[in-house]
């Protein structure tokens, strides 16, 4: 892949970690991402939306749940129609942790949150799966 395609690549894969959504932001562009900020392929996702045109692109710039059942946090709070404030500051807390998931941090046997998600303090025992990130195409 050349120089270009693979900044691309890795700005693509950024722009779907920043979401913290579990679908492929170009493939189902109908979910608005209000909460991340402002770059071009923010601009292609919208343009996408608007024209209900989905564009399947390799696979594993998804992040994925090694749990069965697991849920991603932006998922259920954009199903759950926050305000964009709203969905910003959750944004900001699950960046800070970082976590993308449920099971990111629960406490292994999955019964309660782990005490320092309660507190809002990264903690290091507890890390979510972001080295999808880092993969090249």
């Amino acid at each position: 892949m050349s120089e270009v395609g693979n900044v691309m690549a890795i700005s693509l894969r950024s722009l779907q970690e920043e979401a913290g959504i579990s679908s492929d932001i170009l493939c189902s562009p109908c979910q608005e991402l209000t909460y991340v900020a402002d770059c071009w392929f923010l601009g292609l996702h919208t343009f996408c939306a608007k024209h209900c045109i989905r564009i399947h692109a390799k696979a594993d710039r998804v992040p994925s749940s090694a749990i069965q059942h697991d849920q991603f946090f932006l998922d259920i709070a954009t199903s759950m129609n926050f305000k964009r404030q709203e969905l910003v500051d959750i944004h900001i807390v699950c960046v800070y942790l970082q976590v993308c998931t449920i099971s990111d941090i629960a406490t292994a046997v999955g019964g309660s949150l782990h005490l320092s998600a309660w507190k809002v303090e990264p903690f290091s025992d507890c890390r979510g799966n972001l080295s999808f990130l880092t993969k090249i195409l």
